[in-house]
């Protein structure tokens, strides 16, 4: 037949295996010495305690643990207080989720309950000598040095490993908070400049398209200052300053894409300016086929304007059918422009 102790005993063991004792059970037991009540005991509260200190010592909130191993929030709150046992297949996870072992949060939970267990006791039993050194000073006094509730608890249960483990992780997560904060700082700068830099390409694109205005317009209207073409080397001559002006307008804008790809602009600003600068080179090829197609013409041939006409719509089909925007748009007016010379000459 179990002893009554041993009935208490099994009582007081949870369902999961874990051998703890209640604050209870602890009354009831004070006669057992405190060697045996260390050694093969832990308290449901000692064991809440050290997952609540391992837990702070994280800076992880009750609610998110509780999430983190699927225990009601109200439950897990009853755990940390010692008011509800941990049971067996909980405690692993607990300790997997608190980056520790099952193990090490026993070995705690034992300090903290022979730390409770036995110091009455020795108080009880002995009394300090008349001789003996000063008493512990209390947390009170030790705090108004400078010192932590948790030096004076570690002092006590020999967990000052621990302790210096758990300020190296507070002192990681200071230094990770102060690289976050830098990096959210780098992110602002950033975002900043790019604002900077989008005010810039607008203001860029702008400028081009002002530009592109005014090459169209001069192209379109032709310079007043030119006398109006009436013969076939006014003609050919009106070719010959088109390439010209082609070939300018061409390296101008080549330069400024150099530009804009140095100082690392947009790249809506470099593909336009990019295309200006193809556009010309397409200005610049017709302006040369059509002043060598009007060189070998006989100006006296009774079908040289329609030759020249159907040159000139035969190349603004093809420039219709297979080029980007602007340069169609630019070559179009080229080409119109050297028809009306053509009408004119005739």
């Amino acid at each position: 037949m179990a002893s009554p102790t041993s009935s208490a005993q099994s009582a007081d063991t949870p369902a999961g295996g874990i051998e703890h004792r209640s604050n209870d059970s602890l009354a009831a037991r004070s006669d057992l010495t405190a060697v045996e009540q260390s050694d093969s005991y832990i308290t449901d509260v000692a064991l809440g305690a050290a997952i609540r200190t391992r837990r702070q010592a994280l800076g992880v909130r009750q609610h998110a643990l509780a999430s983190i191993v699927e225990i009601d929030e109200r439950v897990f709150s009853r755990i940390e207080r010692g008011e509800r046992p941990v049971r067996a297949t909980e405690l692993p996870e607990i300790a997997t989720a608190l980056g520790t072992t099952a193990d090490q949060l026993m070995r705690v939970a034992r300090a903290i309950t022979r730390y409770r267990v036995t110091e009455p006791e020795d108080a009880r039993r002995s009394a300090p000598p008349e001789n003996a050194p000063p008493r512990p000073r209390t947390w009170d006094e030790l705090h108004a040095d400078g010192a932590s509730q948790e030096d004076l608890l570690a002092d006590r249960l020999g967990m000052k490993s621990a302790l210096r483990h758990y300020q190296s992780e507070q002192a990681n997560k200071a230094k990770i908070d102060e690289a976050q904060a830098q990096a959210e700082q780098i992110v602002e700068d950033a975002a900043a400049k790019a604002e900077r830099l989008d005010a810039e390409a607008a203001a860029e694109r702008d400028r081009i398209q002002a530009d592109f205005d005014r090459a169209l317009e001069v192209i379109r209207s032709r310079d007043p200052r030119i006398p109006k073409l009436q013969t076939f080397g006014q003609i050919a001559e009106e070719a010959a300053r088109t390439i010209e002006y082609a070939r300018t307008r061409r390296q101008t804008d080549r330069d400024r894409l150099e530009e804009l790809t140095a100082e690392q602009a947009t790249p809506a600003t470099i593909a336009t300016t990019r295309a200006m600068a193809d556009s010309w080179d397409g200005i610049e090829q017709i302006s040369e086929s059509f002043r060598d197609f009007v060189q070998g013409i006989d100006p006296l041939s009774p079908v040289a304007e329609r030759d020249l006409l159907r040159f000139l719509l035969d190349r603004l089909a093809e420039e219709v059918k297979g080029s980007d925007r602007v340069r169609r748009q630019l070559v179009s007016a080229t080409i119109r422009n050297f028809e009306e010379a053509v009408r004119a000459a005739f």
